[in-house]
């Protein structure tokens, strides 16, 4: 059986079932203006204070509450593993098609996964966009624009950073809603961004 990640959708009701799926496994807390290491695999400076939710394999963090901004950490993604989970209780996913990630996924074949996961999720007009390669910290890594409609009708913007690290898929994600937070948050969460330093690395990529 494949090992499950649990995405934590921008949006109330899918993001109350995800963290139901964290249960006690998960730990909560305010994140420091200081360099904090994710998975033992890299670490990213913020500017500001986060409020943080940390789980096997994911940490979330936002500053005002999911539907407004948050930045999303998932680690450590291996061949058959997902974005999503269902709760049996909850009937928002067809386990049977919720996407796999898979070894030797092209990138544009990883962009597609993504979408694909954010469909199986209900999303609304998902449009993505200005895929492109780039820099995750020292690794080699790709990048796309997105933006889509939730299911309150809220729009939402952001975008997608990613790179392979030791043969495992590692995605920061970072979401707001598209009137007033978007233009708010996307200074610092690019700042995040360029952060980032790869375990064992003495600098990030960019300065």
């Amino acid at each position: 059986m494949s090992r499950r990640l649990h995405l934590l959708p921008p949006w109330p009701a899918l993001a109350l079932v995800a963290l139901l799926a964290l249960g006690a496994c998960s730990r909560y807390g305010l994140i420091a203006v200081e360099r904090i290491e994710i998975a033992s695999t890299y670490s990213v400076e913020p500017g500001i204070k986060w409020n943080y939710l940390l789980g096997q394999d994911i940490e979330l963090w936002t500053v005002d509450g999911l539907s407004l901004q948050n930045m999303f950490f998932v680690s450590g993604i291996e061949d058959g593993d997902t974005l999503l989970v269902g709760k049996p209780e909850f009937d928002f996913f067809n386990e049977s098609k919720i996407p796999e990630y898979r070894e030797g996924f092209s990138l544009l074949d990883i962009r597609e996964w993504i979408e694909a996961s954010y469909a199986q999720a209900e999303v609304a007009r998902m449009e993505t966009h200005d895929f492109r390669p780039v820099r995750f910290g020292s690794k080699k890594g790709f990048r796309f624009e997105f933006s889509f409609t939730n299911e309150d009708g809220l729009s939402q913007k952001g975008f997608v950073v990613g790179a392979a690290i030791d043969e495992e898929l590692h995605l920061i994600i970072f979401t707001a809603a598209a009137l007033h937070f978007y233009d708010k948050f996307a200074p610092e969460a690019e700042r995040i961004i360029r952060s980032i330093r790869i375990e064992g690395d003495d600098k990030p990529a960019f300065n």
